[in-house]
């Protein structure tokens, strides 16, 4: 690990040295590299600078949807309770297909076909 910093620090320096990298000037940077590194931690540590660690974790909501299931389970909110009605949509009901007529349903896509076969638009 400490290796892969040296490198990225060595990449660093070679990178802003751009069109005046030259052998002689690699080499003084990598003889160099140790007491750079030390003076930069000696200095970030005297201005409380905490490196952080680089790793990207990436977050997880099943904690968070644990939570969420287990409230519901706790207050029953998917069991039928009597007495218990929604006091804002009153006449909210059960099911979104209460009022599903499915002869209509086949009324609307057998004219849909024939449109369909007589290039016409539906409408």
């Amino acid at each position: 690990m400490l290796l892969e910093f040296y490198n990225r620090l060595l990449k660093d320096a070679v990178k802003k040295l751009g069109p005046n990298a030259s052998q002689k000037s690699i080499d003084r940077i990598c003889k160099s590299l140790k007491s750079t590194k030390e003076l930069m931690d000696r200095f970030d540590a005297a201005l409380h600078i905490h490196k952080r660690s680089g790793r990207h974790v990436a977050k997880s909501s099943d904690e968070d949807l644990k939570k969420v299931v287990k409230d519901l389970v706790d207050h029953k909110a998917m069991q039928r309770t009597p007495g218990r009605v929604y006091q804002h949509y009153h006449d909210m009901h059960s099911s979104f297909l209460w009022n599903f007529d499915i002869q209509d349903m086949h009324k609307w896509i057998n004219n849909h076909k024939k449109y369909i076969q007589t290039k016409r638009r539906a409408r």
